[in-house]
């Protein structure tokens, strides 16, 4: 009679065993195999109130930061039609860090970009950027282009510089 019982009990056990081992795998396989590309990627876009949208690894210790950052940039086709890119911040001609602080008080929103955006995709991979016509190589050309246009373009910003540089200047001479 007990070995009668133990024989049921191993076979009970054993089909038990089966059927948590083939849940587990086909959670397994359900969990990382299929990835979820609507899920959040490690890129944000964060807005503020400046009107400048900033993309990046979004940190929020110890302070509010972005890491691997890049901005879009606005620029003119040869038809004269606006374009939208986007380009490293590091690559801008102030020569900035890939490190951004923000201040919370000038965030209007931020957002997780989803891993199957076409921004994280040139994100992730920025050569995809220098293939074609080069969004980045446009941009970063005319980022360099514009300390020198800058002054040409506005007669108001040239009078200023001027009345700036002679007050250096001037003060300079006194001292």
């Amino acid at each position: 009679m007990t070995r009668l019982i133990s024989k049921k009990l191993l076979i009970i056990l054993l089909i038990i065993l089966v059927i948590v081992l083939g849940l587990g795998i086909w959670l397994g396989v359900k969990i990382l195999g299929n990835e979820n590309l609507e899920a959040p990627s490690k890129y944000s876009a964060v807005y503020l109130q400046t009107g400048d949208i900033y993309f990046g690894e979004l940190s929020w210790f110890p302070w509010p930061s972005l890491k691997n950052v890049w901005l879009i940039q606005r620029t003119i086709d040869q038809q004269n039609q606006a374009q939208l890119g986007i380009a490293p911040l590091k690559n801008s001609f102030w020569g900035p860090t890939d490190k951004i602080y923000l201040n919370p008080k000038q965030v209007v929103f931020w957002t997780n970009l989803r891993k199957d955006s076409q921004l994280v995709k040139a994100l992730e991979n920025p050569n995809i950027l220098n293939a074609g016509p080069g969004v980045q190589n446009q941009q970063t050309q005319q980022s360099q282009q514009l300390p020198q246009n800058i002054n040409q373009n506005n007669p108001a910003t040239n009078q200023q510089n001027k009345s700036n540089t002679e007050q250096a200047t001037s003060s300079e001479g006194k001292k």
